[in-house]
């Protein structure tokens, strides 16, 4: 055979994306008290904003545009009114991460839970990746957390998440409590 015969399957040929090689694992953190520090201060022209109301189609476009590279599709199985329900409820806080006046991130933290406030998606658009504004999102996410009165603040990354995610939670406090092969 030659080389062009031999070559591994694509994803698309394969149907399954990303799920060819080993099952991706899920790591899961967790903070029992808030951090000794404040979080860095924003600069001048970056902004993280409660989205209040925030439109649908506003958090599906932020989803999308943050959650693609990392194969993140579970909210897009929702229906509007479905979404609507979630990020509209008044235990759950969607914050913006703007820079000059742009949307360059986001994160959504669900504090249902009586006892704990769970980052549950996090990350930066593409364009802004790179320039040290994931550390501000995760500690002002986690600063937002805590003012939410819980007992604890978990967050669950994945290895299709970005390669940095893991590694930045802990160096922000989190500690991890376990991992798992997503199904």
């Amino acid at each position: 055979m030659s080389q062009e015969t031999r070559s591994a399957p694509s994803e698309a040929n394969t149907g399954r994306g990303p799920f060819d090689r080993a099952p991706p694992i899920l790591t899961h953190l967790e903070m029992r008290r808030p951090p000794e520090q404040d979080p860095t201060p924003l600069p001048d022209r970056v902004s993280f904003l409660e989205a209040h109301s925030l439109p649908v189609e506003r958090y599906r476009r932020l989803y999308m545009e943050v959650g693609r590279q990392y194969h993140w599709g579970g909210r897009m199985l929702h229906s509007d009114d479905e979404i609507r329900a979630i990020i509209h409820h008044r235990q759950v806080r969607v914050h913006i991460l703007l820079v000059d006046g742009f949307d360059a991130g986001f994160t959504e933290i669900d504090a249902r839970d009586a006892t704990l406030a769970r980052i549950q998606y996090l990350g930066l658009i593409p364009d802004y990746c790179g320039r040290g504004l994931g550390r501000l999102l995760v500690q002002h996410a986690t600063a937002a957390a805590w003012r939410l009165q819980r007992e604890r603040v978990v967050v669950t990354t994945r290895s299709l998440d970005s390669p940095r995610a893991l590694a930045l939670y802990r160096e922000c406090g989190f500690r991890i409590v376990g991992t798992e092969e997503m199904s």
